[in-house]
């Protein structure tokens, strides 16, 4: 397995060359090849998503100047398990069609954004990030990124909204959020549980949706919705300029 991959959507997007380390569960010496390599074919930054690393595997990961930007949770549900969408919610969730505001939608997946490493990072611009969570709104109205973006309606505004997809036989929601004045009223729950239903009126049996560890509001929305957490991942982004400053693995 190539050590090294270089990332065609993230390096035409950012505008400079980025790639991933492969291999999840590279030992030290496989991290040092894959970053010599990183810096022969002079490529800015590599991510690396690395499963459990040992305590002396992130510390050498920092000392070659990798900086830890997420612990990512992937949640998963067996569609048959996961509780119905609540009564009183019925009819509050639709599907997203055309006339609806645009730009509440856009908004919407930057908030969603909020906790992603591409805002933790301060080497990307913040302008630069939030137009990724827009771009990736775009193509999930567009069916590029998702088969359906879920909606829900309040007067003139866009109150909540979540992207599903069917991915090789499972369900996955890509973007959750719903906005700061309408929060605290169950709209994330029903969306969470309308992406559900979605699955399961298809035939999908389980369903997956990725957070950060950092976002507890997210965490405990897919727990009470009946999903657990079935992977962690931490990720290190490596710029070949030098180290960023140190950060713990998480205990």
């Amino acid at each position: 397995m190539e050590p090294l991959q270089q990332l065609d959507w993230d390096t035409r997007f950012f505008g400079f060359p980025i790639a991933k380390i492969t291999n999840p569960a590279a030992s030290i010496d496989e991290l040092c090849q894959a970053l010599d390599l990183m810096k022969s074919r002079q490529i800015p930054l590599a991510y690396w998503a690395a499963d459990h690393p040992s305590e002396d595997v992130h510390r050498e990961a920092l000392q070659l100047g990798g900086r830890m930007v997420d612990e990512k949770l992937t949640f998963s549900a067996e569609v048959s398990n996961t509780p119905n969408i609540n009564p009183s919610q019925s009819g509050l969730v639709h599907s997203c069609r055309d006339g609806m505001s645009i730009d509440d939608l856009k908004q919407l997946a930057v908030d969603s954004g909020i906790y992603s490493r591409f805002v933790v990072d301060p080497r990307f611009p913040p302008a630069k990030a939030r137009a990724l969570f827009e771009e990736w709104m775009l193509r999930s109205l567009d069916k590029t990124y998702a088969d359906d973006v879920l909606v829900i309606p309040q007067a003139n505004r866009i109150a909540g909204m979540a992207t599903v997809v069917q991915k090789e036989g499972y369900g996955s929601i890509g973007l959750v959020a719903v906005g700061e004045e309408f929060r605290g009223r169950g709209f994330g729950e029903a969306l969470v549980r309308a992406a559900v239903t979605y699955c399961c009126e298809r035939g999908i049996r389980q369903i997956q949706v990725a957070t950060q560890s950092a976002n507890q509001p997210a965490r405990r929305l897919y727990q009470k919705c009946g999903f657990e957490v079935s992977k962690t991942e931490f990720v290190y982004h490596f710029w070949c300029d030098g180290p960023s400053p140190p950060h713990a693995l998480p205990g």
